[in-house]
């Protein structure tokens, strides 16, 4: 195949391409390339090739100025001469917005023919149908007719520009609204209708002014005027104010002209009174220095509650009233919300609507706690817990379907259970129950206490039985079990000399009962079992004695 030398590009305008009924119509948007090829021997060729063309922003730049490429096809080559539209396979419309200058490129048998070629001005821009960005006109004609002139105003039609369709009249006009044509007037004054004042009205009304007959004599002041002209005087007390001042509690002085004097807004709003003031709808005070038997009335007490029944004095009307003496209620009448407090029928609860015995007690439900927890043992570990404020000794902490009561805190992130976890707790959340029932001393500390699982204990706040006792526990009586034991063992001292001694039982045993055993003479010898120990003591121990205790437990 021989090598081509060269193309040579000629635009051809787009308009030889169309009739003059297209040029009326849209703006062409393709563009014909007249172009003449030869080989390198300058010869012209005729034969089909395969063309593509490019447009770029430079004319030797790289690739990447590449705006728009276009693949022709075959082309028929005649002696040279060959015709091509661009824009057919390829919008050009993008390629030529915004664009200070392109240049176009031929692929023969896929060589470029260098150098590009620049594109020039065609008779059709692309945007012709558009402008885009701003103009820079020195008039605008329409047709025929100006619409701006060269000084930038309007001067066009301006028939359509707004149009009056209602004009309305407030008294004392007249007349409107007019829609179409009418008259707006001022009607003429009388005793019942605001309007003009005629000028022989005005005469009469000048005349009746000018009948004042008449003078106050010294120290006295007109204060009104009688129908037959005559003055009535009243004593004038003389000086004139300048102005007024307002003080404690009043505010809108000094007034030197007009002005308004009210109480200050503090006393308004309720945030400060004084023992002088009572406002109507304001919590208020009265010094009790200030009042007497029967010296103070007001409708107010005559007023009822919104339900229609009277003030009564057994009752407290607002926040931050203080009653003394004997509160006496209807029956039933005591109800902290819902089920927080009730009495009723003689009975008391607390959280529970209608307490069934004299004292009924509904335990909290489950609390969600703060942060997450997870366990090692009975070691339980928090993150952004709240431990020593939510929880206490004696409640129940749930996680993951397991319950376990809580027998120690260490501090906000730390806390012991009375048995482990299992499986143990990865970092996830908790809910907490309080016991049912508490009693503390007054440090605090838990006497008594029912959890949430039904245990009570006393001295304790971690029951682990139905009933556990710290302490000692005295009973008189029978103690009956279904299942229940006394195991007991009797300890007996060696023989001393010592004037006191005592003899400790083992652990869970409670000393119930002591004796003596003379090791040779003694005398005055005394003893007891009290709690887990017996204790001896005598005057005179002759030769020694010994001592025996009987502990027992019950299981």
């Amino acid at each position: 195949m021989k090598r081509l030398l060269g193309v040579v590009l000629v635009l051809i305008v787009a308009f030889v391409c169309v009739s003059l009924s297209a040029l009326a119509a849209d703006v062409p948007r393709t563009i014909v390339v007249r172009g003449y090829l030869t080989d390198l021997a300058g010869a012209p060729v005729t034969k089909v090739v395969p063309m593509t063309y490019g447009i770029y922003k430079t004319i030797d730049g790289p690739e990447s100025d590449l705006v728009l490429e276009e693949t022709l096809g075959d082309v028929s080559v005649n002696a040279g001469v060959y015709f091509v539209e661009l824009g057919k396979n390829a919008g050009l419309d993008a390629a030529f917005l915004g664009a200070a200058e392109l240049f176009l490129e031929v692929r023969v048998e896929g060589t470029k023919m260098m150098p590009r070629q620049k594109i020039g001005s065609v008779p059709f821009s692309f945007v012709a149908q558009d402008a885009v960005g701003d103009i820079h006109p020195k008039s605008v004609t329409v047709g025929a007719a100006p619409v701006i002139d060269s000084a930038g105003k309007w001067v066009g039609d301006r028939s359509d520009i707004g149009t009056v369709k209602s004009v309305g009249t407030t008294a004392p006009l007249s007349g409107g609204p007019i829609t179409d044509s009418g008259t707006i007037s001022l009607p003429k004054a009388d005793g019942t209708t605001s309007g003009y004042l005629a000028s022989t009205d005005w005469a009469a009304f000048d005349a009746k002014q000018s009948r004042v007959t008449g003078v106050c004599n010294t120290g006295m002041s007109a204060v009104s005027v009688n129908l037959d002209g005559s003055l009535n005087c009243e004593p004038s007390y003389g000086g004139t104010v300048t102005s007024v001042g307002t003080g404690a509690g009043l505010a809108g002085g000094p007034v030197t002209a007009t002005g308004t004097i009210l109480l200050d807004a503090p006393y308004l709003d309720g945030s400060a009174h004084d023992a002088r003031f009572v406002n109507e709808g304001q919590p208020s005070s009265v010094s009790t220095a200030m009042l007497q038997d029967g010296a103070v009335g007001s409708t107010k007490l005559a007023a009822t509650y919104t339900d229609g029944s009277a003030y009564d004095a057994r009752f407290v009307n607002a926040a931050g009233d203080t009653m003394t003496g004997a509160i006496g209620l209807p029956a039933d009448g005591l109800k902290i919300g819902a089920d927080q407090l009730v009495c009723k029928n003689g009975n008391l609860g607390l959280g529970v609507a209608d307490p069934g015995s004299r004292l009924h007690v509904v335990g909290g439900g489950e609390l969600g706690g703060t942060g997450v927890i997870s366990s090692s043992g009975t070691t339980v570990t928090g993150v952004g817990t709240k431990f020593t404020t939510e929880v206490l000794l004696g409640d129940i902490v749930a996680a993951q379907g397991q319950k376990r009561t809580v027998t120690a805190i260490t501090d906000d992130t730390s806390l012991t259970t009375d048995t482990a976890f299992s499986p143990v707790l990865p970092a996830t959340a908790f809910t907490y129950q309080r016991a049912a029932a508490r009693i503390t001393d007054s440090t605090g500390s838990s006497q008594v206490v029912i959890d949430a699982l039904g245990n009570m204990g006393v001295g304790t706040a971690v029951p682990d039985e139905k009933l556990t006792v710290n302490g000692n526990l005295a009973v008189s009586g029978t103690i009956n079990g279904k299942s229940l034991s006394l195991t007991c063992t009797t300890i007996q001292s060696a023989c001393t000399n010592d004037p006191s001694f005592t003899i400790n039982c083992p652990a869970g045993y409670l000393a119930t009962g002591a004796g003596y055993n003379p090791c040779n003479d003694w005398e005055n010898a005394s003893y007891r079992a009290e709690g887990s120990a017996c204790t001896f003591f005598t005057g005179s121990p002759v030769n020694g004695w010994a001592g025996t205790c009987t502990c027992c437990k019950i299981q």
